[in-house]
Parts: structure tokens; sequence; C-alpha cells
């Protein structure tokens, strides 16, 4: 399967589409904890391994430390390379400028999408609250999109979803997510 590039504004983008927000994904509290816990108790392994039972415990010990720093690396350049796309049609996650996965607004039908999401506080960087957004299919209750790492100001978003304004030019109702009206392209 052919995946999809979406690198808005110049591809991607369907027609009538417009970007409502987006986000990077960031690395985390559990990326650099597992970093340190790694580099600090895998030195230590390998010290002691060596020191207390040999040389060759020593490079045997190295292995599993040498697969635990490939995967934090793994997982650091996945995190860095995702972004998520909130539009007025659908929900789309890239890494690098590749689809990985998208879900189509329309999906939910009539039905608040609010009552698919999970919004949980994850940890508090600077300050600021850090956020994971869980969007959960209305058929199958399984997770679809798992956005972590978000500020405040996306979950606002999210929670626009489903929701609707009126065109105050032509009385027309429109999802809270467009920026011009569906019916007479005035500015909402």
């Amino acid at each position: 399967m052919k995946s999809m590039r979406f690198n808005p504004p110049t591809e991607g983008l369907q027609q009538d589409e417009n970007i409502v927000w987006a986000r990077k994904q960031g690395i985390g509290f559990w990326i650099p904890f597992f970093a340190i816990f790694v580099g600090v108790g895998g030195f230590l392994l390998i010290i002691f391994s060596s020191v207390f039972v040999g040389q060759v415990a020593g490079l045997i010990a190295m292995v599993p430390v040498l697969i635990a720093i490939f995967l934090l690396i793994r997982a650091f350049i996945n995190a860095v390379r995702t972004k998520f796309f909130l539009t007025n049609k659908r929900i789309v996650q890239t890494r690098g400028r590749n689809i990985v996965n998208e879900v189509s607004l329309s999906r939910f039908g009539d039905r608040p999408l609010k009552q698919f999401l999970e919004i949980k506080r994850d940890y508090t960087h600077n300050g600021e609250a850090r956020y994971v957004i869980r969007i959960f299919d209305p058929v199958s209750a399984e997770t679809i999109i798992d956005c972590k790492d978000l500020d405040k100001n996306s979950v606002e978003a999210f929670e626009k979803i489903g929701k609707e304004t009126r065109c105050r030019y032509c009385d027309t109702k429109n999802s809270a997510l467009n920026a011009r009206c569906g019916y007479c392209g005035a500015p909402l």
C-alpha cells in the first residue's frame, strides 16, 4: 500500500479543506526518562559485569544495552517526525510527510465527537499542562488516533469538533472548525 503524502498547503489537502490546527508531537516525559535510565543503568551493568564476573560477561551485558539505545533513538526520531493536523474534514497523523493515520470527521455522523474523545492530563512542562488525546472509533471503540504531548489550545481545538456556529450574514449553520461560511463565504 502506497502511503499518501501530506504537506499542507502544497500537498495532500482535499478540495475546500482547511487546516484548523496543527502540532508536532513532542518527545514527552518517558523518552528522556528511559534514556537516562538506560544510560546510567547500562553503564553500571557493563562495568559491574566486567569487574565482578569477567570481560565476557561485560560484553554480553553490552548487547541489551545497545538494543535499548537503538530502540530509544528510534522512538525519539519517530516522535519528532510525527505531526497531527485537524482540518475541517478530517484528523490526520503524519510521520515525515506521509500519512500514517487519518479519520474523516464524517465517520462520527451527527454524534458529538466529545463522546469519542478521552482527554487526560499527562504531565506539566515549564508550568504548562501537557495532555494526551485518544480518539475512539464509533463502531469498534478501538483507539484510532493517539495524540500525545499536547497543550491546552490543542484540547480546545478538539473540543470544537461537532459544534456548530451560525454565519452572521446568511444565518447558515457551519462547523465551528470552518474559517468561512460554507454558503456565502463570509468569515466566521
